[in-house]
């Protein structure tokens, strides 16, 4: 999710198993080289993800991801309608009109976008930690 600011306390067991689990899970997906699709959604009110970011994609690659993809989706409520996707390599970047703050329509529409560029079926972390249970 988002974040202007932290706001995970770490010396709270609660919050350090949220990070736990994430890390445990991304670990799981390296090991198994599992394609994965890295979403990165800002809002005009945040922060401006809609440019190329090539240290995002190097930082990745250095820590042992080889198959994936980042799609970085910035919601922008002053435009008149969605913008055209741009590609470098395995990194793309939409900025979508967006219906309002934690408008849910939004989500339907980043559903839609994902599974008609991808053509893929995403996959939850629940499935990921039920195959985590499994091979240990």
């Amino acid at each position: 999710h988002s974040s202007t600011i932290p706001h995970h306390d770490l010396s709270l067991k609660k919050d350090l198993k949220h990070f736990e689990r994430g890390i445990k899970r991304l670990e799981y997906i390296k090991k198994i080289k599992k394609l994965i699709l890295f979403i990165n959604i800002s809002h005009s009110s945040e922060f401006n993800n809609s440019i190329y970011n090539i240290n995002l994609l190097n930082s990745i690659k250095k820590y042992g991801f080889e198959n994936f993809f980042i799609i970085c989706i910035y919601k922008n409520e002053n435009i008149k309608e969605d913008k055209p996707l741009i590609i470098v390599n395995n990194y793309y970047i939409y900025e979508i009109k967006s219906f309002g703050y934690n408008d849910p329509r939004d989500d339907l529409k980043i559903h839609n976008l994902i599974k008609q560029k991808f053509n893929i079926n995403l996959i939850s972390k629940n499935i990921i930690d039920n195959e985590i249970k499994f091979s240990n």
